[in-house]
Formats: C-alpha cells, sequence, structure tokens
C-alpha cells in the first residue's frame, strides 16, 4: 500500500496533520476514521492493514490539541462546532481527491460523538457511517462535577483537568495497553470549556437521532465501563433510517479495533462496508 502524509486547513484556517493510505488497485470506497479522545490517527492500523487490501482508501487526520497536530497536547475546543467544522473540511478534501470512490466515515469513542453531531447536520454525500463505542448517553459524570466544569469553564475556559480515563477498559491485550500508555502523543488531558461542550454535544446528538439519514453501524463491547453501551443502543433504536445495524461484542472492552476480538470487528466492518459499495 502507498502512505502519504500532509496538512489541511481545518476551522478558522487551523492547520491539521492527516495520513493516507492507499491501495494499489483503483480504490472501491474511501474511507476517513475520525480519532477519539485523548489518542491520534497512527492507533488504527489493525483497520487499515485489512481495508487496504481490500481496495479501501483510508484517511485519517489528528484532532486539534491531538497527535501531530497539536503543540500542546490537550483537548480545548471553544465550541463543538469546530470539530464539525474540521471534519467538514476534510470530508471536502477527501471528496474532492477521491471523487470516484464512494465516501464512508468511521469514527471511535469521541471520534463517534464527533462522527454522529457532523452527519446530523450535515447528511449528504456519504455512502454509510460506522459509530465505534461513541458516549451518547450517561458516561457516569456525577451532575456536582459537571456544575463544576460549567463554572469553571465561565471563569477560566482553558483550566486543564485530568481526563480521568481508566486504561485498564481500554482492551484485554497487554500489548495494546503498554503500547498506549508509552506513547508520547496520548494525552488525557482536557480543559474545562471542552468538558461542557462534550455534555452539550451528547444531550443534542441523542436527542436529533431520528433525523440520522445515511446507513449507520454502531459496534460497541458489552464489558465497555468508559462509554456504557446503553447510550449507543437507544441512539440505535431511535434511528428511523432503516438500513441500520448494531453489532455487540461479548465481554468486548472500549476499543473494539484494538480487543483481543479485533479480526471479527475488522471482518465486520470490512463486510459491512463492501455490502454497500
Amino acid at each position: 500500500m502507498q502512505h502519504q502524509e500532509s496538512e489541511f486547513l481545518g476551522e478558522g484556517g487551523l492547520p491539521l496533520y492527516y495520513q493516507v493510505w492507499r491501495p494499489e488497485v483503483p480504490p472501491v470506497a474511501s474511507l476517513i476514521i475520525v480519532h477519539g479522545l485523548s489518542e491520534h490517527s497512527s492507533r488504527y492500523t489493525n483497520l487499515v492493514n485489512n481495508l487496504v487490501p481490500n481496495g479501501v482508501t483510508v484517511y485519517t487526520f489528528d484532532h486539534r490539541g491531538h497527535g501531530r497536530s497539536a503543540e500542546n497536547l490537550v483537548a480545548h475546543v471553544n465550541d463543538w462546532s469546530e470539530y464539525r467544522g474540521d471534519v467538514r473540511a476534510f470530508v471536502e478534501l477527501v471528496t474532492t481527491l477521491e471523487s470516484n470512490a464512494p465516501l464512508f466515515l468511521l469514527g471511535h469513542s469521541m471520534g463517534g460523538l464527533i462522527t454522529a453531531n457532523y452527519v446530523l447536520h450535515h447528511p449528504r454525500g456519504l455512502h454509510g457511517v460506522i459509530l465505534s463505542a461513541p458516549p451518547l448517553g450517561d458516561v457516569g459524570v456525577s451532575p456536582l462535577l459537571r456544575l463544576l466544569g460549567r463554572v469553571v469553564s465561565a471563569i477560566k475556559p482553558d483550566m486543564v483537568f485530568k481526563s480521568g480515563l481508566e486504561l485498564s477498559g481500554i482492551s484485554r491485550d497487554p500489548a495494546v495497553l503498554e503500547a498506549y500508555n508509552n506513547d508520547p502523543l496520548i494525552h488525557g488531558k482536557i480543559t474545562a470549556r471542552w468538558s461542557v461542550e462534550f455534555f452539550k454535544a451528547i444531550e443534542w446528538t441523542r436527542n436529533h437521532a431520528a433525523t440520522f439519514e445515511p446507513p449507520v453501524l454502531i459496534i460497541h463491547g458489552d464489558a465497555d465501563e468508559l462509554v456504557p453501551i446503553a447510550g449507543s443502543r437507544a441512539f440505535f433504536d431511535n434511528i428511523h433510517q432503516s438500513d441500520k445495524h448494531y453489532i455487540t461484542y461479548e465481554g468486548g472492552y472500549h476499543e473494539s479495533l484494538s480487543d483481543i476480538h479485533y479480526e471479527q470487528v475488522v471482518g465486520d466492518i470490512r463486510n459491512w462496508l463492501m455490502a454497500r459499495v
């Protein structure tokens, strides 16, 4: 496969790092991966190594405050629309570069929320959407802490906090946990304003599930303690689109794409995508 790296301009003209893997044959589809909180775009090799040999061009980018797009590794937005704007700019770029291939979006965790929120605002031009463990319900933060976040956000929106993610819940594969802990591009930091925008985005997105238009596949491990499965299931049930599928992985942790059952997961994603090419 061919691998390239470059930059594009996100919302507000912010330079963002992206990379692409192209097959050696004419592509049958293009997939954009929208990564999760605190991580970066290079952590999806299991999916890349499966899809690209099957003729899918895979694009992905590092969010603002993440990976190679950031000087300071902290998740921060003034408004959730900044994430939507970044995705829209990237979709427009990929659509231009891959005009002959149907386009799909895949978002994991926070990236799943960003993707679902984006699609509800901009549903056109997509052949399908895959959401992996999206936070679309109760994520276990007490009302008191949420109130504290709103107070701090009003006073000092860029105040930095630890995200509090329990890393042991990411995957059942010890090698994945070790690599995660030793990755210099993974940070685990959020700001007060980010936390406020995060919860606002969850509420708005789940309240508009009925207007979700593209074909959708939602996947979630039923042992995910970082993002409870109930939220994604409720969102799925409220989607009116008839071409919708939901896969639960028994015993699966948060990152289905890097858990011990990842081969089953990437196979399910490949089969679902190819059926819609």
